[in-house]
Parts: structure tokens; C-alpha cells; sequence
């Protein structure tokens, strides 16, 4: 993988998980009196949409290679990750919403979310089919008997993000992809082996 890509090449070029070594997805939506991560995550791109200022910057990833050489396991970073799939997610449910999409539409959800049965990201294993399922198929709807506080929490932030979107129109949307797809991050692979 490249030191510095974007993050359509990063989510596009195999599958990415989040091992269950590390801790599961933590970041909030906010509490009456401040801003928690998954807003400060829209706040961010909601003040680059409005005064681009050179290219926006994800920050830095760390990944091992798996025994699998397509695969990669994310050692820093997972929280940023989970968020952008997520917040991709409901921009392109929302797109759908509005109009079939593009050919190239297509593609770039299939490159960067799910291709056929290939998620491209998938979270740590207790929540990975509700990840499929409430995230990146729509194919749950239901909050009811959600495991761990995790999964709340991706919930929330899915919900979060669907009702932010909801009243966006479509030029919106197809800035804020571009903006999204086109975003530079880094990126450095460490060994497993010693």
C-alpha cells in the first residue's frame, strides 16, 4: 500500500478489519451541552465543504499485513474507519433516495463499502454482522436486543448520520463524496513477525 493514498484507494484495495484484539467501536454522538466525536467527524468536513483549504486529511493509519495478503488488520485508526464507512453508508443511501445511481456511483460504492458478499471493512467480530446488516445492507432495522454498548454506539452513529443527511440534496452529497473519496490519508504496514 501506498505512504500516502486517498480514501477511495485505501477502502478500495482488498478488506480491512478491525481484530478483536482491539477495543470495539467507542466513539459518541453528543450530549446536549457539547459536540462528541461523531459530530466534531461532520463538523470537520461540514467546515471544509465550505472553505476548501488544499486537500482534506483523514490522518494516519496503521495496518499488519494478515496471513490473507488482501486483508488488513487495523492497529490505529479503526475509530476513523468505522465512522467514514459508516457516515459513506448513509450518504449513499441517502443518494439512492433521490435518484438511481450512476454507473461510476455504482462502482465507487462497490470500491469503497461492499462488493457482492466482499464488505470492505469490517469491524471487530462481535459486531460485524450487525455492522453488515443495521450499516452497509439496511437489511436491519431494528435496535432491539443490541449485545454490547458497541453496537449502540454504530447504531447511534448510523442513525445520527441518516438524519443529518436526510434533507441534503443531491449536489450536496456528490460534493461531500468527492470530498470523502478524494481525501489523503497515510498509511504504514508493520509486521507481525518478529
Amino acid at each position: 500500500m501506498e505512504p500516502l493514498t486517498t480514501i477511495k484507494k485505501l477502502l478500495s484495495a482488498g478488506k480491512i478489519v478491525v481484530p478483536d484484539y482491539q477495543r470495539a467501536y467507542s466513539w459518541d454522538t453528543g450530549e446536549k451541552d457539547r459536540k462528541l466525536q461523531v459530530e466534531v467527524f461532520i463538523s470537520d468536513l461540514e467546515e471544509y465543504l465550505e472553505e476548501p483549504l488544499g486537500e482534506c486529511y483523514f490522518g494516519h493509519f496503521l495496518f499488519e499485513r494478515t496471513q490473507n495478503e488482501d486483508v488488513l488488520a487495523v492497529v490505529d485508526g479503526q475509530q476513523r474507519l468505522t465512522t467514514i464507512t459508516i457516515f459513506l453508508a448513509k450518504l449513499f443511501e441517502r443518494l439512492k433516495e433521490i435518484r438511481a445511481l450512476s454507473e461510476g456511483e455504482i462502482h465507487l460504492e462497490q470500491d469503497m463499502l461492499k462488493r457482492d458478499s466482499l464488505c470492505r471493512f469490517e469491524t471487530v467480530g462481535h459486531d460485524r454482522v450487525f455492522f453488515k446488516e443495521y450499516v452497509l445492507e439496511g437489511s436491519r432495522t431494528s435496535r432491539e436486543s443490541l449485545s454490547y454498548l458497541s453496537m449502540v454506539r454504530i447504531a447511534d452513529a448510523a442513525d445520527y448520520f441518516k438524519e443529518y443527511l436526510k434533507e441534503k440534496k443531491e449536489d450536496y452529497l456528490l460534493r461531500m463524496l468527492e470530498v470523502i473519496k478524494s481525501a489523503k490519508c497515510t498509511t504504514h504496514e508493520v509486521s507481525s513477525s518478529a
